[in-house]
């Protein structure tokens, strides 16, 4: 596929999956506890459509983070450029699975939960699926925001793409990986963990999101040899 292309297709699955996941999440009751997961589940009438959203917006904006991810392996100069982007295809990737799992295993607690309100004998294993997607969840934020790290490492060394970009992504992903991630793991969850500093943090990676897709389209009209002139240009 020609570079611009890749750009487009990459803008509009940034654009597009931060939409939806973010459309998704707005509606997603607060975060909480596996018991209090267990009430969302059995009070929530559209959860299923919820989980449904967040699954189908976080593969889409993955696609985008794929094509940012191609651009810089096209440079001539790739080594270390590439590693940088492989290992954030890799860390993004196991992420992605996480998430997805995370998001499949809230979607099966459904029906646990509305039998929960019905038959207390269901809550164990009601118990038992909301304790493990909310494990999986903290690994997927320690993955996931690593990807997002090594990702912004890979656009600020490149010069391909804004080198400020890569700079808030590398920021965003540290921040998330170790203050939500890391900090829940070992500390357990908290209200910066599962409450408005999180999810203050996760609009600032989308809207980080939206800046590089539109950036993203900007470069799908312009010139290979731009592209070339860059690599040795600063912010």
């Amino acid at each position: 596929m020609a570079t611009h292309q890749v750009h487009r297709v990459g803008a509009v699955c940034a654009i597009a999956g931060t939409v939806i996941a973010g459309i998704s999440n707005s509606m997603h009751p607060p975060l909480t506890d596996p018991s209090g997961i267990i009430r969302n589940a059995a009070d929530t009438t559209n959860w299923v459509t919820i989980h449904w959203g967040l699954i189908i917006g976080i593969v889409v904006m993955q696609l985008g983070f794929y094509a940012v991810i191609e651009t810089l392996r096209q440079l001539e100069d790739s080594t270390t450029i590439g590693s940088y982007g492989l290992w954030a295809m890799h860390a993004l990737t196991v992420g992605l699975v996480l998430w997805i799992s995370v998001f499949a295993a809230e979607i099966a607690l459904k029906p646990l939960a509305d039998a929960v309100k019905v038959d207390q004998s269901n809550q164990a294993g009601a118990l038992a699926l909301a304790s493990l997607a909310d494990t999986t969840a903290t690994a997927a934020i320690c993955v996931y925001f690593l990807g997002i790290t090594l990702l912004g490492l890979a656009i600020l060394v490149t010069g391909r793409h804004p080198r400020w970009i890569g700079i808030i992504g590398m920021t965003v992903g540290v921040v998330l990986t170790l203050s939500v991630g890391v900090r829940k793991a070992f500390l357990g969850a908290s209200p910066w963990t599962e409450g408005i500093p999180f999810q203050t943090l996760v609009v600032l990676f989308w809207m980080w999101t939206v800046v590089l897709a539109v950036h993203l389209w900007h470069n799908s009209s312009r010139p290979e040899d731009v592209f070339r002139r860059n690599e040795t240009g600063t912010f």
